[in-house]
């Protein structure tokens, strides 16, 4: 597993209200789909001004080498809804 800084100048800051909203990275298809390297999962809060890092996986047996620029990941932006966990002793069946 290697770690990528994403920029040392930057850091990650929602474009929408940071109040309902997480990102998530997720790997491009050139990194996926044609060098084998895949991206862990990783939430960032909506509040979160940090720099962001991507934790990178290479399930092929040859060596990577990643380069200023390459476009190893997005940042995808979503909504949430905050919802009340209520806690029961038995669960009703379900019609499947």
């Amino acid at each position: 597993m290697l770690f990528v800084k994403l920029s040392s100048h930057s850091s990650v800051v929602h474009a929408f209200n940071a109040e309902g909203n997480v990102s998530e990275n997720i790997p491009t298809l050139w990194a996926s789909c044609k060098n084998e390297l895949d991206v862990g999962g990783a939430i960032i809060d909506g509040d979160y001004r940090g720099i962001a890092y991507v934790s990178l996986f290479n399930h092929s047996s040859e060596a990577f080498n990643i380069h200023r620029g390459d476009r190893i990941a997005q940042l995808i932006i979503c909504p949430y809804e905050k919802v009340m966990v209520r806690e029961v002793e038995v669960l009703d069946d379900t019609a499947r």
